[in-house]
């Protein structure tokens, strides 16, 4: 009687190779362990560096973003990774990861609406500028001192004007090139109550270095100013949508 076929070599074929998983295993480590948390808590300890999706890069940057105009624990690490409201997630550094715990603090929206009162509410804060020595200011110079936000922007008391510098940019002076040559983009001042789609664009993007000084006031009592690029830029979004509508 003929010995039964041995199946080893049809099993082997199929068993993963344990030095192949093992060095997968180790791949896989290694990639984790040259990653960084880009919001690291000093408290976090013995926490997995995790990859970023798309989305939770998206929204990284979107609070990043909030933070650079507040105070507190996610205004310092904001200011360490600032350059990466301007990375896409395309360029994401090689770097980059998050722990969970990290993660969930730096984004906490609580935090973030408390830490945002707290700006508005920059009169009753310790140290600051006597809001009746501003007002005697002129308004056609700009001081060296004055009660400021911490949106870059001097906060306006009521019946005075902005400085005149762009609300969205925080610059006086802006160049672009036009037909190869450079030129300077003036200041346009506001000529609407809400700067045309100005505050709009600030609401939906929850910019409360804008929404601070024009929201629910009179933004051409205010003399509110603005490159015509810079406000082309931030407003786009809504032209877009608005033409998508008629169409």
């Amino acid at each position: 009687m003929a010995a039964p076929l041995s199946s080893s070599s049809e099993d082997d074929a199929f068993e993963p190779n344990p030095w192949q998983k093992q060095k997968r295993t180790a791949s896989k480590r290694c990639k984790n362990s040259s990653k960084r948390c880009y919001m690291h808590l000093i408290s976090v300890q013995k926490e997995a560096v995790q990859d970023f999706t798309q989305t939770r890069w998206d929204t990284y940057r979107t609070d990043l973003q909030r933070w650079l105009h507040l105070q507190g624990e996610g205004k310092e690490i904001a200011e360490t990774f600032k350059h990466c409201v301007d990375i896409n997630f395309d360029n994401i550094p090689e770097d980059a990861g998050f722990h969970a715990t990290c993660y969930r603090r730096f984004i906490d929206k609580k935090r973030l609406v408390a830490a945002e009162k707290r700006v508005t509410q920059t009169p009753g804060e310790p140290g600051a500028a006597d809001t009746d020595s501003v007002s005697t200011l002129s308004t056609s110079e700009t001081p060296r001192k004055k009660l400021r936000s911490r949106t870059g922007l001097p906060v306006a008391s009521a019946g005075h004007v902005l400085p005149v510098l762009c609300i969205i940019c925080k610059k006086v002076d802006k160049y672009i090139n036009v037909g190869g040559k450079r030129q300077k983009d003036t200041l346009s001042q506001a000529t609407s109550l809400s700067a045309g789609l100005l505050q709009e664009a600030a609401e939906i993007k929850e910019d409360f270095s804008i929404l601070l000084h024009i929201k629910d006031k009179d933004c051409v009592a205010l003399e509110v100013r603005y490159h015509k690029t810079c406000y082309r830029d931030y407003t786009r979004f809504l032209s877009k949508t608005a033409s998508k509508a008629e169409e």
